[in-house]
C-alpha cells in the first residue's frame, strides 16, 4: 500500500532568484524519479561476486518542494544497514541558467559510506547510456557513475555505480574488484513522484 504523503515545513536561508529560469518544471522531476523506485522500509539485497549477500533498507525517500523562488525541488533517498549508508540526490536545476555563472550546484549525486570508506560521485562522474548489460540482463536508459583511480584512492571506495530507470541501483563496483549486483533485477514498482514523502520548504 502507498504510504500517505507527509508534509513537513522546512526553513532554509537562501538568496532570491527567478525560479522560472533557475529550475526545471515537474515533468523533468518525474523523469528522474523513476531512477529511485521503492518505498520507505523496502529492502534491497545485493549479491557480491563471492556469492555472499548484503542489504540496504530505504530509510527515507523525500521530495522537497520550495514554496518560493529561493530553491529548486529535489529528490532525496537515504538507504542504510547496520554499518553502511548510501545517499542519492537529484536537484531539479536548469543547466542553462548556470551556464554563464562560475558555479553550479550538483544536479545528481551518489554518496556512500561502505566498509568505513567514503565515496562521492556527482555530475562530472555521470555518463548516460542507451543500454547496458549487467550479467545476462539488458537495461535501457542507464546512468553510469565512474570514479577514476587517483594517488589517494581507497580501494574500498566505489569506482562504478550503475542505475537504470524503474530499477534503481543495479550494480556497484569497488576499486578492489568487489562487485555488488542487485539480487532482484525485475522492474520495480513505486517509481513516480507519489512514492516520495513530500516536504515543503520555505525561505526565511
Amino acid at each position: 500500500l502507498m504510504t500517505p504523503l507527509l508534509t513537513i515545513i522546512l526553513l532554509s536561508s537562501c538568496s532570491k532568484k527567478d525560479v522560472s529560469s533557475k529550475c526545471l518544471d515537474n515533468n523533468n522531476l518525474s523523469q528522474y524519479a523513476s531512477y529511485y523506485p521503492g518505498l520507505e522500509t523496502d529492502t534491497i539485497v545485493f549479491v557480491k561476486n563471492d556469492n555472499s549477500e548484503t542489504y540496504f533498507v530505504i530509510r527515507n525517500k523525500s521530495l522537497v518542494e520550495y514554496q518560493s523562488e529561493c530553491g529548486c525541488s529535489n529528490l532525496n533517498v537515504f538507504l542504510s544497514n547496520a554499518s553502511d549508508s548510501i545517499f542519492l540526490e537529484y536537484n531539479n536545476i536548469n543547466d542553462e541558467y548556470f551556464a554563464e555563472l562560475n558555479y553550479r550546484p550538483s544536479k545528481m549525486s551518489f554518496k556512500s559510506k561502505v566498509s568505513d570508506s567514503h565515496t562521492f560521485l556527482a555530475d562530472h562522474n555521470i555518463s548516460r547510456e542507451e543500454s547496458v548489460y549487467v550479467g545476462d540482463s539488458l537495461f535501457q536508459e542507464v546512468l553510469v557513475f565512474t570514479n577514476p583511480i587517483g594517488p589517494n584512492t581507497d580501494d574500498q571506495s566505489f569506482k562504478r555505480v550503475v542505475m537504470a530507470k524503474k530499477y534503481g541501483i543495479i550494480q556497484m563496483e569497488k576499486h578492489n574488484g568487489e562487485i555488488l549486483t542487485a539480487k532482484d533485477l525485475a522492474t520495480k514498482e513505486n517509481y513516480d513522484l507519489s512514492s516520495f514523502q513530500l516536504q515543503q520548504a520555505t525561505c526565511n
